[in-house]
């Protein structure tokens, strides 16, 4: 308490001094240094002993280099206690810059002055302490911050280190911090001028390749920030929320693959909780009910997906049926959330599988195939991509009935299933999930790569519905087209091959509209 009185008494003295004497930033650096230098002495107090012990242990030895001519030599002394300073000072600096940080680090924030000048003042110290008190509220909220799976702490960043660096690099530092046990840091900033809030998030992009996701927070943290109707409270509450919730699903892929169930089921009940709480929230904020429902919907329908795969490796079957289709009719569009991006994404996967097929076909079609076009091609498809690594909820349909070894009732219960949600359905990508799903559904015994014969007919009538839906997903054609060949060839009906054909090369123009040849 004695020590926290001297430093407020010195720091309070050093800057009359500095700010009568010195310029405004310089001032600012000075005072900040000074403090920080106090906090370092006291924090490590040890220096400060040894270098006490030294000065008292070559005094009592009669070392000329304390007492010349019965004198004490204070240059000496005061050497000695300088070199104890600077070690508590560096020490408390390494540990600063070389520390590992929480796997979900939050930064302080600073009022920024003359667009790169940040300093630590009330404003901002008050903006710390309410991310202290929220961070502490809503760690309760989540399974891996409550049972600390994940550490979660705001940085302790010495007040003179901004000021040397500036704002902008102080940003890079952030980033540059990043690393295997801290990819994901954050970091809010109050514009002075107004009620706004700066959101960043600086995320190790090499560790999460599927980012889009956070750039759909970003998007909800703008809106946020932006109404004038809520406290900063209010609004710093409500953007954490969103980082704890982002970031307790991160975990669910890692506790899948070490087949701990039990920690995915707690991490999925609390994401299903707190995501209702979480809409409740961003209606208040007045934001487009499309933009909650889009992102409602998305979180809904993952949250049911992996309830899915985790049936599946428990070997409910059943379960994983009822859920992966109640998570399609949530977000057909899954990974996406909106029809037009989930087309586009769609097309992007679909052309990347016919470029192969192409080139087998070329002698057939007709056509010429350039091998070097088509890398481009798939070079710039694969930039564009989003998602790629995320498995279609078909394929987890298709999985439940490979793992199924060949229990009739479950292959039953997912036709009857499939063929109830056929019933009126105009959703495109609905029945695009029952199409694809349909091709693995087993029905007679003639497979080609994995697609049931029998089963094309049915495929290719809810393909050519949605055609007539939507005319303009032109890429259909060549998947029908492809099909249409496919049982052709495999009946042997020389009829039926000419009439393929004859389909696939009137609709050999997407072939140059997508620049595939």
């Amino acid at each position: 308490m004695k020590n926290d009185i001297l430093l407020e008494i010195l720091k309070y003295i050093a800057i009359f001094f500095a700010s009568v004497f010195l310029p405004k930033k310089l001032t600012y650096f000075v005072t900040s240094f000074i403090s920080y230098l106090f906090k370092s002495i006291i924090k490590n107090w040890y220096y400060l002993i040894i270098s006490s012990l030294t000065i008292v242990l070559l005094y009592y030895c009669k070392k000329t280099l304390i007492i010349e001519k019965e004198n004490i030599n204070y240059k000496i002394i005061m050497l000695i206690y300088f070199i104890s300073f600077l070690f508590a000072f560096i020490t408390s600096f390494t540990k600063f810059i070389f520390q590992s940080n929480a796997f979900f680090s939050i930064y302080p924030t600073y009022t920024i002055k003359d667009n790169e000048f940040i300093v630590n003042d009330i404003e901002s110290e008050k903006l710390n302490e309410i991310i202290n008190l929220k961070i502490f509220k809503l760690k309760n909220k989540f399974y891996v911050f409550r049972t600390k799976i994940v550490d979660t702490k705001l940085i302790n960043i010495p007040q003179f280190f901004p000021i040397i660096i500036g704002y902008k690099n102080y940003l890079k530092f952030i980033e540059y911090k990043l690393n295997s046990k801290n990819p994901i840091s954050f970091y809010i900033q109050k514009d002075l001028l107004d009620f706004n809030l700066r959101t960043r998030i600086f995320l190790d992009k090499k560790q999460f390749r599927n980012i889009a996701i956070f750039d759909d927070i970003e998007e909800l943290n703008l809106e946020i920030s932006k109404n004038q109707n809520k406290t900063i409270d209010e609004k710093i509450e409500s953007t954490l929320f969103l980082f704890f919730f982002i970031n307790s699903q991160i975990f669910l892929d890692q506790t899948l693959d070490e087949k701990l169930f039990d920690d995915t089921i707690k991490i999925l009940n609390d994401l299903e909780e707190q995501l209702v709480f979480i809409k409740d929230d961003l209606i208040s904020y007045e934001i487009h009910e499309d933009k909650i429902n889009a992102f409602y919907n998305v979180w809904k329908a993952l949250i049911k997906r992996y309830y899915s795969i985790i049936y599946i490796e428990q070997q409910e079957y059943k379960k994983a049926v009822d859920f992966i289709i109640e998570s399609n009719y949530i977000n057909p569009f899954f990974p996406q959330d909106s029809y037009e991006k989930a087309k586009h994404q769609y097309i992007n996967n679909y052309l990347l599988d016919l470029i192969p097929q192409i080139q087998s076909q070329k002698e057939l079609l007709q056509i010429e195939f350039n091998h070097q076009k088509a890398n481009e091609l798939i070079s710039n498809i694969y930039k564009k991509l989003e998602y790629e690594t995320s498995t279609p909820n078909y394929k987890i349909l298709a999985e439940i009935i490979k793992r199924n070894n060949g229990d009739e009732k479950i292959v039953k219960y997912i036709e009857q299933k499939l063929s109830d949600s056929l019933i009126g359905n105009e959703n495109i990508f609905s029945l695009l999930f029952i199409a694809e799903s349909y091709k693995f559904s087993p029905l007679g015994i003639d497979k080609y790569n994995e697609i049931y014969i029998n089963r094309i007919p049915t495929v290719i009538e809810i393909l050519e519905k949605i055609i007539n839906l939507d005319s303009e997903f032109e890429i259909i054609h060549l998947k029908i087209g492809v099909l249409k060949f496919m049982y052709a060839h495999s009946i042997d009906e020389e009829i039926e091959v000419d009439k393929s054909l004859i389909y696939m090369k009137n609709h050999m123009y997407l072939y140059k509209k997508y620049g595939l040849i």
